[in-house]
């Protein structure tokens, strides 16, 4: 997966000391990707719009992880737009749906708007999933992310480590 390369790629550079942009340089690449799903003219039923949500949550880590939450507003823009299949809360739309974790995944981001202002609730680091803790170079991004479905407790063994 080129965001989990990218970030390997990064957290080599910065052992040896040198500037970490791997991340960004991903970043760039899947913003494409999504700019060819979004803008697809294909009828509903077999648009690449369907494989844009799996692009979002991608770019929504890295914009994480590089600590460039603003970037996360337009993405939620196009998925709030009146183009994007409106399937989110499991509809099915002309015989699609998307995939239950990537709804999930999208839902449980953390709203841009609430991180940037701060408002967001913020977790012990124990309770916060792999991919919201970062690489330690993104900055103090790390610990801020909107409640857990489940209970702390429950989920700090399945996220450990």
């Amino acid at each position: 997966n080129l965001r989990r390369a990218a970030a390997a790629a990064d957290a080599a550079l910065v052992a040896k000391g040198e500037r970490a942009a791997r991340q960004q340089e991903a970043a760039r690449t899947m913003q494409k990707f999504f700019q060819v799903c979004v803008t697809d003219r294909a009828p509903l039923p077999v648009s690449k719009k369907w494989g844009a949500l799996v692009v979002i949550n991608a770019l929504f880590h890295v914009y994480f992880a590089i600590n460039n939450l603003r970037l996360c507003q337009n993405l939620i823009r196009a998925v709030e737009g009146p183009a994007f299949p409106k399937a989110l809360d499991g509809q099915t739309v002309e015989g699609r749906h998307f995939a239950k974790a990537e709804v999930v995944t999208y839902k449980r981001a953390p709203a841009p708007s609430e991180t940037l202002r701060g408002t967001a609730e913020t977790l012990p680091a124990g309770t916060l999933p792999r991919h919201f803790r970062g690489n330690g170079a993104g900055g103090g991004h790390a610990a801020t992310v909107p409640p857990p479905l489940a209970p702390p407790h429950l989920l700090a063994p399945r996220w450990a480590g």
